[in-house]
Order: C-alpha cells, then sequence, then structure tokens
C-alpha cells in the first residue's frame, strides 16, 4: 500500500514521457525503457509488453502523424491509401477483425471522425449499435477499447505535428 503509487501520478508520467518521444529528446527504446522502468527510478512502472505496445503506437503515429493532422487536404485517392493503413494498424492493435461490411462501416465512421465531422461518443455508438442499427455491431468492450485507439491516435499525432512546428 505504502509503495503503491497513483494512478494520476503514473498517467502523469506515461504523458511526460511521451510527450519527451515526441518532442524528439528521447528515442523509441529509451521510451520502452523509461516505460517499464520503475515509478521510482524515473519510470512508469508497466509491463514491458504494454511499454513496447505504447511504443510502437507511439512511433506509428508519428510516422503518420502529418497524414491523420492534414487529412481533409488529401486527395480522395491518398485519403483511401491512408484509411486503409490506419485500420489494419488498429485492427492489430485492437485485436480486431472486421467482416467486409463493417470494414466499409469503419471505413466511413473513421474518415468522418478524422475529418472532425463525429465525435468520440458517436464513433463508439456507431461501433456499438448492431448491424440492423446501420452499426458494426461489436460487443460494447471493443466499441470502447476502437473509440479509445481512434482519438489515441488523434490526439498524439496532434500533440506530434505541434511538437514538430516548434522545432521548425
Amino acid at each position: 500500500f505504502i509503495l503503491d503509487v497513483p494512478r494520476e501520478d503514473t498517467l502523469a508520467r506515461i504523458e511526460s514521457l511521451v510527450e519527451k518521444r515526441l518532442q524528439g529528446v528521447i528515442s523509441t527504446n529509451e521510451l520502452t525503457t523509461l516505460l517499464d522502468k520503475s515509478y521510482y527510478r524515473s519510470g512508469a512502472g508497466l509491463d514491458k509488453r504494454i511499454a513496447m505496445r505504447i511504443g510502437a503506437v507511439v512511433d506509428h503515429v508519428m510516422n503518420t502523424s502529418s497524414t491523420i493532422t492534414n487529412f481533409g487536404d488529401l486527395t480522395d485517392e491518398k485519403k483511401e491509401i491512408a484509411l486503409s493503413e490506419l485500420i489494419k494498424h488498429i485492427c492489430t492493435v485492437v485485436n480486431v477483425t472486421f467482416t467486409k461490411k463493417q470494414h466499409d462501416l469503419f471505413k466511413e465512421m473513421l474518415k468522418e471522425r478524422l475529418l472532425n465531422k463525429i465525435g468520440p461518443s458517436q464513433v463508439k455508438q456507431k461501433a456499438d449499435d448492431s448491424i440492423k442499427k446501420g452499426g458494426m455491431g461489436l460487443n460494447r468492450k471493443t466499441a470502447i477499447k476502437v473509440m479509445q485507439y481512434v482519438e489515441l491516435i488523434i490526439l498524439i499525432a496532434v500533440r506530434s505535428q505541434e511538437a514538430f512546428e516548434k522545432t521548425k
């Protein structure tokens, strides 16, 4: 009990470490190591697998941040390519497989979210709604994971782009 770190402190540490990675202060390997290292040794105290996954996600989003933040300015062809790559990445990270119909619905929903036509709650609702209601028919937990991951991608992309513009 005495050595347990409050969740808010851990989240603040994770955010700080991710911010350093976005600013280019630390490498992906350093981020992963620090996320895995004990909180009392300047780390975040996460499990190594979670630390590696966060590092991979941050790198992926950093590599695609310009595409995500400037999605509305892309040609239709580049939007399709970007959406396909994002969907493949999201399916891998969230560990979900879509039917053709679900894939098409998710693609349209992701496009609307990246164009800021819908918000996070609509993403969750469309993912959770049954196919009869025009949704994807995912179970509630999976719908929440998908929504949270889409929002994480957007947040990191915006932060990454802001950090990049500060270094210009």
